[in-house]
């Protein structure tokens, strides 16, 4: 029940930042030329970025006591920081919730998140971001996850973004074996604004 009210809190949360956001942008956004149409490189600017993502992440540990569980996850996120270096450098926190599928259980990790765009051509470019993070509620543990992808940009504070990781979770319910480290292969699908 906890887990529920928490997860529905970061949403509200989430769409409330997102709109604040994309408000007070809009007089910047009705400017036809802030729109790059040209074909340019769009480029990220200095200030705040928010992230809400979705994905699905396949469980790659098995272990002989859980051959009757699928550890795989469904995944949702939102992140929230600062473009510290144009294009280069993004470092913010974040909050998610992860439904581990037929487990039937759930966790609400809190992770800190560092960022990198490169090598943007046109309206597409590259990332590679790593999140690390402890999840504080349902399964807890600690957690790390590195992902690339790629970035289309809509507008210069606006894009889609899909990218393919792996996450590394040691759930402390197992830690008097030494903890299970359940490894996944992840897929994202999100926005940042």
């Amino acid at each position: 029940m906890i887990m529920k009210r928490l997860f529905i809190f970061a949403a509200i949360l989430s769409v409330v930042m997102s709109a604040k956001a994309q408000f007070l942008d809009i007089e910047r956004v009705n400017n036809a030329s802030d729109l790059n149409l040209t074909g340019d490189n769009v480029e990220i600017s200095r200030g705040y970025r928010g992230f809400v993502e979705v994905g699905y992440s396949i469980a790659t540990t098995k272990y002989t006591d859980y051959e009757d569980y699928n550890l795989s996850m469904f995944t949702v996120s939102t992140t929230h920081g600062y473009q510290v270096i144009p294009n280069y450098l993004f470092v913010g926190a974040g909050v998610a919730y992860w439904n581990l599928t037929s487990y039937g259980e759930s966790a609400l990790p809190l992770f800190a998140d560092v960022r990198s765009d490169f090598y943007s051509f046109g309206r597409w470019g590259f990332f590679a971001d790593l999140k690390l993070g402890y999840s504080v509620a349902g399964e807890q543990g600690l957690f790390y996850s590195p992902k690339v992808g790629a970035r289309y940009a809509i507008t210069d504070k606006l894009g889609l973004n899909l990218g393919i990781g792996g996450t590394l979770f040691r759930m402390d319910e197992f830690s008097y074996d030494g903890g299970l480290g359940v490894g996944y292969f992840a897929i994202n699908l999100g926005v940042d604004f």
